[in-house]
């Protein structure tokens, strides 16, 4: 079964997540508390990844917001609204990147 990171991986929050997991298996496996193969830290369900997604966007999706709103009634000047858009932009495909269920284009395809 495929999981958050089952063969394909990316250098964003789960890596960091996976790297924990290793060090806990490798310390229990050392004071002889846990077979090394064992995971110890629990699966994380997509459901998860697309909370934690939507809660990292959220500044972003404000300040864009409230950008155009402040444009539209005369406060910002188009180009400082369209900067706040562009950082907005930014924001979001970080957070994607870092925070999202990540499957490669050839899994896509099988």
């Amino acid at each position: 079964q495929r999981g958050l990171v089952h063969s394909y991986w990316a250098a964003n929050v789960w890596a960091v997540y996976l790297f924990a997991d290793k060090c806990i298996r490798f310390v229990l496996g050392r004071i002889g508390l846990a077979a090394p193969s064992m995971i110890h830290l629990p699966d994380v369900p997509p459901s998860v990844c697309s909370v934690l997604l939507l809660v990292a966007l959220l500044p972003a999706m404000i300040s864009a917001w409230q950008a155009a709103t402040n444009m539209l009634r005369g406060k910002f000047a188009a180009d400082r609204a369209a900067s706040f858009f562009v950082s907005a932009v930014v924001s979001s495909a970080f957070s994607a990147f870092m925070l999202a269920y990540h499957c490669h284009e050839k899994a896509i395809l099988t």
